[in-house]
């Protein structure tokens, strides 16, 4: 699984208590336990709050982890949290949303065995029977998104023996297991990629396929299984060999908004060059504007893009990834609807502010150094501002090795609060 494949690779490992601390002038929030766990931001309450899932590490409890789920107030103290202790429970808690009544709705996995939803009300209570999806939808496969309407999974079959088999199947259930309908590719109808999280319409993009691919875009009727509309992308360089969608973002009505990347061979080595645009449509697929973002920033790479209050807001990722434990800032570039630039705002922090960061001792290695590396997960729009969700973990490194390791137990999950472009 992508989610899976990516959290062994950041080898985000926590430890954490069920305490919330705030740094000064309460811009950042850290979680911390003492059982180490992996931690997702999934959902917003309807009063503000918020759900994070993921899983516990357990001691004597018969397995290894339990799914966990933490509730935050609208000011990020610990409303509730869950964790599944039993024996022959479940190991990971996935996606979660609010259904119409209020009810939230998480999905629990012990992939490949067993699936099932949890519901809890507003106040962490039991909200009604735990939902079985093993028989009815399968533990295999993926799940990749869930909103208050259906819940989405995706399952390869094509022949795994067969390089050139790409074939994939998805499914929408409703929230008593029962199928919706299903349709022919991974996410995308007929293409492979993602769906705009939580969105109770189906707006769906990435690539049309797997090699010489084209970004493509769609929008389908999960109820009919039908294309509403689809929008695949002509490449903006004659040199280009494969292009997709992704971080796609909806702006309130106002269309959609996200990156587009090609792939273009270098001219001296087997490998690929990349070229990123920001790229918006509107609200019936149409192509309204694209962006090379070299002429946006030049000094890096643009990430994490989200809508704010009218704005879009984009991470500018440093080319080193340990510059802010150095005193520079992280900065973020702020552009209307149009893509006019209009401001950066600047957040400093400081690797000591940091629990993790405290009473660290040098590795007694020689030729091996260490060092913090901030990766921000999500921005989350809340009631006084907007805030990043983050993993603080320590990098390793040796001399003469380009590898880079993460040692298990050094990471710690924060929120962070980001500064806001101000209209002059």
């Amino acid at each position: 699984m992508i989610r899976r494949f990516y959290l062994i690779l950041l080898t985000i490992i926590l430890c954490l208590t069920p305490l919330i601390g705030i740094a000064s002038e309460e811009s950042l929030v850290e979680l911390d336990s003492e059982q180490r766990e992996w931690l997702e931001y999934r959902c917003t309450l309807p009063d503000g709050g918020l759900i994070l899932t993921g899983g516990m590490r357990l001691y004597g409890a018969g397995k290894e982890t339990g799914s966990y789920v933490l509730c935050m107030n609208a000011d990020r103290t610990v409303r509730w949290e869950y964790t599944d202790r039993e024996k022959n429970g479940y190991t990971s808690a996935e996606e979660a949303t609010v259904l119409s009544d209020g009810t939230i709705a998480v999905v629990v996995w012990d992939y490949p065995q067993k699936i099932a939803v949890k519901f809890f009300t507003p106040q962490g209570k039991r909200a009604r029977k735990k939902l079985d999806l093993t028989r009815k939808c399968g533990a295999r496969g993926q799940l990749f998104d869930i909103t208050p309407s259906f819940f989405m999974k995706t399952e390869y079959l094509g022949n795994i023996t067969d390089p050139e088999d790409f074939r994939y199947e998805t499914t929408l259930y409703n929230w008593k297991g029962k199928e919706i309908t299903r349709y022919s590719g991974e996410v995308v109808y007929g293409g492979y990629g993602f769906s705009i999280k939580g969105s109770e319409e189906l707006v769906t993009f990435g690539q049309d396929t797997v090699y010489n691919s084209h970004a493509k875009i769609t929008k389908i009727d999960w109820s009919q299984s039908i294309v509403l509309w689809e929008t695949v992308l002509d490449y903006q360089q004659p040199e280009t060999e494969s292009a997709a969608l992704y971080n796609i973002t909806e702006t309130e009505g106002n269309g959609y908004t996200g990156w587009l990347r090609e792939a273009k061979p270098a001219k001296d080595s087997d490998e690929y060059v990349f070229t990123y645009y920001l790229v918006r449509f509107d609200t019936e697929g149409r192509l309204l504007w694209i962006r090379d973002t070299k002429s946006l920033y030049r000094n890096g790479l643009l990430t994490n893009l989200f809508f704010c209050n009218g704005y879009l807001v984009m991470q500018c990722e440093s080319e080193e990834n340990e510059s802010w434990s150095k005193g520079e800032p992280i900065r973020f570039l702020w552009t209307d609807l149009n893509g006019t630039e209009l401001g950066t705002t600047e957040l400093t922090l400081r690797p000591e502010n940091f629990r993790l960061m405290q009473d660290r001792q040098a590795p007694e290695e020689k030729g091996k150094y260490q060092y913090p590396v901030l990766g921000i997960d999500r921005m989350i729009q809340m009631e006084d501002g907007l805030w990043a969700f983050a993993t603080l973990y320590i990098a390793e490194k040796q001399d003469g090795d380009d590898r880079i390791l993460y040692p298990p137990d050094d990471h710690e999950y924060v929120l962070i609060r980001i500064p806001e472009y101000k209209q002059p």
